[in-house]
């Protein structure tokens, strides 16, 4: 060979005669260019023929390939997708504000056709929008219902822009299934009720099911009364007082937000609302000091199943629970914001009698939920502040027929309040707890007391786990239960929680069971990244097992 060696590359096969192809190609290519410059003695002219004709097979050749392209788009399986998957994969597209990939109606031109043209994807609108922007959603969305999201958010002073705001709301108010209104008053204190009551008097909303009311200053008092003779959810975050009421006998999830809701109101504003189901209140404006309340009067919740009431004093907790009818498996929860020298007992104390279950936990920050369960009567869950330790003897001077008692409490009431419940609750049959170490050592003690009568004397079964204790304090409990004729007949601990084994327990107790350490929160952690474990240990990072191949195989197929 002369000059540089030119060594062809090889060519795949499955190329076939294409190779050939690009060869003629390139020829017809040279040939053109010769034919057309050949003649030419100006060197310019005819390098900018040559260049002309590069762009124009450039050109032409790029065509092609975007026509190839296309053509073979159409025989990928995206393409071959039935028109209704297509729709519900673009439906999950329209929520989407920030876009860090293309759209889905960009894949092609038959899924933009799709995008446009399907009435479903146009049900959304977010009022005020520009009107070239409305228009384009009321023609598109045809005669599907519609989710409207309402604000006068920055136009609050603007009269003609809530003026077009009305005028929306008027058109689309017989479509409307779902309305969510956000308002924040004007300059001249024009709220909410004033708004509907200039645009929404005259108005019905046949299909209106979920309605959410949100603002944030109300001044107006309600004089609007909105037909919503379909509406089944309603959502009010706002002083209930100056909220539009509505005409509806349906409604069966019901939430509440209220800055200034005081709590002898909840039961007039439930009782609105007889078919309730769900129902969620929180006022985060509490009666901080005790007001007359009225007589109670009692309301029926016939196809209650649950209701929070959130953040009430223990009076209005009393009066608010006295006053309910609801179904035996409904769950009533109540937060109250009770005083370090104010007891919840009054609250739960007189239920007790019905109930066969208590439970006591903690749920935060010296934070304690208390819980009643029956099957006669509604399950019962009450938050309190604080926990205070004369509350398990104030609840024993109540008459009950508790059967199970659950406490999981960081810190055990005094040994005295401890007897004495334990004393009075005498038809206790199980026991589960869990406290601090020292704690359940206390507790021991106290179940271990040789007295007439024998405290807890029907208690069958007890369960400790993720609880350390010594096996001498264990066992002086069972041996006591074992002397006094009722001994223990089951005993549920933690594996190699007991100092220093389990011996002797077997002998003691009809069925011993030992359940593995649940993992603690670093354990999980180290579960998840196991190469941190060893910088966790102090090692440096040339000392942290590296997983080999075989391992990060084995990770990516999980």
């Amino acid at each position: 060979m002369s000059g540089v060696d030119r060594v062809k590359p090889d060519v795949p096969a499955r190329l076939g005669d294409l190779p050939k192809f690009c060869e003629k190609l390139k020829t017809m290519l040279a040939n053109s260019i010769h034919v057309q410059t050949h003649d030419l003695d100006d060197l310019d002219e005819a390098a900018r023929v040559a260049r002309e004709t590069f762009e124009f097979v450039d050109l032409r050749i790029g065509r092609a390939i975007q026509i190839v392209k296309t053509n073979f788009n159409r025989r990928a399986p995206v393409e071959r997708l039935h028109d209704e998957l297509i729709l519900e994969i673009l439906k999950y597209c329209v929520p989407l504000k920030e876009k860090k990939l293309p759209s889905a109606f960009a894949v092609c031109a038959r899924w933009r056709h799709m995008a446009n043209s399907s009435p479903a994807l146009w049900t959304k609108m977010y009022l005020p929008m520009p009107p070239e922007w409305y228009s384009i959603f009321v023609k598109r969305s045809g005669n599907s219902l519609l989710e409207v999201h309402l604000s006068n958010w920055k136009i609050q002073d603007n009269q003609s822009s809530c003026q077009l705001l009305g005028e929306n709301l008027r058109q689309l108010a017989p479509r409307i299934a779902n309305l969510h209104m956000f308002w924040v008053p004007s300059f001249d204190h024009h709220g909410l009720d004033k708004f509907l009551a200039s645009h929404a008097t005259d108005l019905e909303f046949p299909a209106l099911e979920i309605a959410e009311f949100r603002e944030s200053s109300p001044r107006d008092k309600p004089t609007i009364v909105l037909r919503t003779p379909a509406l089944r959810k309603l959502t009010m975050d706002m002083n209930t007082n100056f909220a539009p009421d509505v005409i509806t006998d349906n409604v069966t999830d019901l939430k509440i937000r209220s800055s200034s809701q005081k709590s002898h109101e909840i039961i007039p504003l439930l009782a609105g609302f007889p078919q309730l189901e769900h129902c969620d209140i929180f006022t985060y404006s509490f009666d901080r000091t005790s007001s007359i309340l009225p007589p109670p009067s009692i309301i029926s919740l016939k196809k209650l199943q649950n209701i929070s009431v959130k953040t009430l004093n223990v009076s209005s907790a009393t009066y608010t629970l006295n006053c309910l009818d609801v179904p035996k498996s409904a769950r009533i929860e109540l937060e109250v914001t009770d005083k370090e020298d104010e007891s919840v007992g009054p609250l739960i104390g007189p239920r007790m009698l019905t109930c066969d279950e208590l439970n006591i936990g903690g749920g935060g920050y010296r934070k304690v939920v208390l819980t009643l369960k029956s099957d006669s009567q509604p399950s019962l869950q009450i938050s309190a502040n604080h926990f205070n330790s004369a509350l398990l003897s104030e609840l024993a001077s109540y008459p009950s027929s508790l059967s199970h008692f659950r406490f999981k409490y960081h810190a055990l009431p005094s040994s005295d309040h401890l007897t004495q419940a334990l004393t009075f609750w005498s038809s206790l049959t199980s026991i589960c707890i869990w406290t601090c170490e020292p704690d359940f050592d206390r507790f021991l003690a106290v179940l271990s007391t040789d007295q007439t009568p024998l405290i807890c004397p029907q208690l069958e079964s007890l369960e400790c786990t993720e609880i350390k204790f010594t096996r001498s304090r264990m066992l002086a409990f069972l041996e006591l239960r074992k002397v006094r004729g009722v001994p223990l007949r089951e005993l549920k601990t933690t594996r190699g929680f007991s100092n220093p084994d389990t011996e002797g327990f077997a002998k003691l107790v009809e069925s011993h069971v030992e359940v593995d350490a649940e993992p603690s929160a670093m354990e999980l952690f180290f579960k998840v990244f196991p190469g941190l474990r060893g910088v966790w240990e102090g090692q440096g990072p040339g000392e942290v097992d590296e997983p080999d191949d075989h391992e990060l195989h084995e990770a990516g197929t999980e």
